[in-house]
């Protein structure tokens, strides 16, 4: 790794906001697939009702059929102990 070239204050100010630019169209296109990811259909029989609760969504299960509900109910109850 080449160290960091020692600049002016006005040099770094524009680099820096060359950069900010960046991170900003960034966070949108991130913002953007994320949005699209939510509005993906939930497969037939993902939502499980009567044992989700409301706030969990759809109970999908990951690849090697691993349920992530019971992470989803121990990250609520970790939540619970603060309030």
């Amino acid at each position: 790794m080449k160290p960091n070239a020692i600049v002016s204050r006005e040099e770094w100010l524009a680099a820096r906001k060359r950069h900010l630019s960046k991170e900003k169209e960034f966070t949108r296109l991130r913002d953007e697939l994320s949005h699209e990811r939510r509005e993906l259909p939930c497969p037939r029989g993902a939502m499980r009702r009567s044992s989700v609760p409301r706030w969990s969504g759809c109970a999908i299960t990951t690849g090697t059929g691993i349920d992530l509900c019971p992470f989803v109910e121990s990250t609520r109850k970790r939540e619970r102990r603060f309030l």
